[in-house]
């Protein structure tokens, strides 16, 4: 692992887990120490994460309210990492974390609602595709009927 790898590395443990390897990396000063240099990237970072998440489930936020919210938020960050480059698509398992965790799975309409809400940023974002119109299907020989095979629209989702 290269130098720069390995202060990448060390830095996305800072953030993710709090991990102490970083603070040799860093300089303080008298006015700001290594803990508080570190402490706002680490800072804003789950904001940032808990931004994407609520962007991602408005509804499931503005329910829960802003503080019911941030907790929920603070601990799937904590818990899962982002698979992404982009945080657009963070958040795709909180659905999952809202069915299994014992605060939670009380309340089973919070898991419902997420998924419905993730199902929508998905078919959001799906490719399109040009659905099959009758003279397409009136030109299909009849001896041929029984080997045609239909598909999904690419945003179809079963919830």
């Amino acid at each position: 692992m290269t130098r720069l790898a390995h202060l990448q590395s060390d830095f996305q443990s800072f953030l993710l887990r709090a991990a102490a390897s970083l603070e040799a990396h860093v300089v303080g000063t008298e006015r700001v120490g290594v803990a508080t240099r570190l402490s706002i990237y680490a800072e804003a970072y789950r904001l940032r994460l808990i931004e994407a998440l609520q962007s991602n489930y408005p509804v499931l936020a503005k329910l829960l309210g802003e503080a019911d919210f941030e907790r929920l938020g603070t601990e799937y960050v904590r818990t899962h990492d982002s698979a992404f480059f982009s945080i657009r698509y963070y958040g795709d398992r909180l659905a999952e974390f809202l069915a299994r965790d014992p605060e939670y799975t009380s309340a089973p309409i919070l898991a419902e609602l997420a998924r419905w809400e993730w199902a929508m940023t998905e078919v959001f974002d799906a490719a399109d595709a040009a659905p099959i119109d009758c003279d397409a299907l009136a030109r299909v020989a009849p001896d041929a009927w029984a080997q045609l095979r239909f598909g999904w629209h690419p945003a179809v989702r079963r919830l």
